[in-house]
């Protein structure tokens, strides 16, 4: 059977003859016509990819306006002096740090610098994070008589040890 397509759209049949790799129009009408039903699929299945990885991005969107948040509220506490007392109490010198973590992925912890004892015996750490957070903070070699030098983008806690008169350090994205 012999089908012939009248049209008057030449630059659509161009298009289709170039690309089918078809010399006559019917022939590339029937080429498109069998691909079509996977074609279709694929573009269902980059559809939904495309849908799940726009929700992913509004996830973190979100993630960044919180974060940006929570920093401005950080800087507006930082701008209040000194620490609360919970942390003021485990600053003193009879309490000895045992270790730090931190909350945030730890892809955000982009640079840890330790310097050595001074001569006033104390060691000086810097933490900075990717959302521009960064602790200045020394204290003695065992541990003790932590002081916090300076603080941006970053909340604190300080958790009590299991031992009598130890501490740990835990980070928060501001």
């Amino acid at each position: 059977m012999l089908i012939k397509f009248q049209s008057d759209n030449d630059d659509f049949h161009d298009r289709l003859l170039a690309a089918t790799g078809l010399g006559t129009v019917t022939g590339a009408y029937r080429s498109a016509a069998v691909q079509f039903p996977g074609l279709q699929l694929q573009v269902r299945h980059l559809e939904a990819q495309l849908n799940e990885a726009k929700r992913e991005n509004a996830v973190l969107r979100q993630t960044l306006y919180d974060a940006r948040d929570a920093a401005i509220a950080l800087s507006e506490r930082a701008l209040q002096p000194g620490l609360d007392s919970l942390a003021e109490r485990y600053l003193q010198s009879d309490y000895v740090l045992k270790s730090w973590s931190t909350s945030l992925s730890p892809h955000f912890l982009i640079n840890h610098v330790s310097t050595p004892v001074d001569e006033a015996g104390r060691v000086y750490q810097v933490f900075e994070f990717s959302n521009e957070g960064f602790l200045k903070a020394s204290w003695k070699p065992d541990g003790s008589d932590m002081q916090v030098i300076e603080l941006s983008n970053l909340s604190l806690s300080f958790i009590p040890g299991k031992e009598e008169g130890t501490f740990s350090l835990e980070f928060f994205p501001a």
